[in-house]
């Protein structure tokens, strides 16, 4: 009885004294444990508290474990913005990650097909370089709701 009290307080203790962190980028994946099966996604802004250190990770009160640099100890300053868009020119692909084999990434696959015209909503936004050339690459969603990457060069000018 008395080694469950004992475990008992070092629990709240625990609990009591778990920091609290914030997502600060766009999307992080929400994982069972470090570099483990992905079983979510968390939004820039959610309120997570922190149970648990292991080098580059963390483990948060909802029992699963986020990439430790995606965090702040202080909830990031969210500004409305207005949506931006881009209507894509020609016929083209969206991919899992920014970069083709082509732009230096031969980690990317097609995840889809857009057609020319269709606007896409800008998420994000990450330079690229290869062969000394400097391509832009977003993160976008369709009005499907679907998200991906895209090349600049698929996009009419802004």
């Amino acid at each position: 009885m008395k080694r469950c009290l004992i475990l008992m307080f070092l629990f709240l203790l625990n609990v009591c004294f778990a920091q609290n962190v914030y997502i600060k980028v766009q999307e992080e994946n929400f994982r069972k444990k470090p570099n483990g099966e992905k079983i979510g996604i968390l939004l820039k802004g959610t309120e997570l508290k922190q149970i648990e250190s292991d080098g580059e990770w963390i483990k948060v009160a909802v029992e699963g474990w986020i990439y430790k640099p995606s965090t702040s100890s202080k909830k990031p300053i969210t500004k409305s913005v207005t949506k931006k868009y881009r209507t894509v020119m020609w016929d083209s692909n969206i991919y899992s990650n920014a970069g083709t084999e082509r732009y230096g990434n031969g980690n990317s696959r097609k995840i889809g097909s857009v057609k020319k015209g269709e606007k896409l909503e800008i998420l994000n936004e990450k330079q690229l370089s290869a062969k000394g050339i400097t391509v832009p690459w977003y993160y976008v969603k369709r009005s499907n709701g679907q998200k991906g990457w895209i090349s600049d060069a698929d996009l009419a000018s802004e």
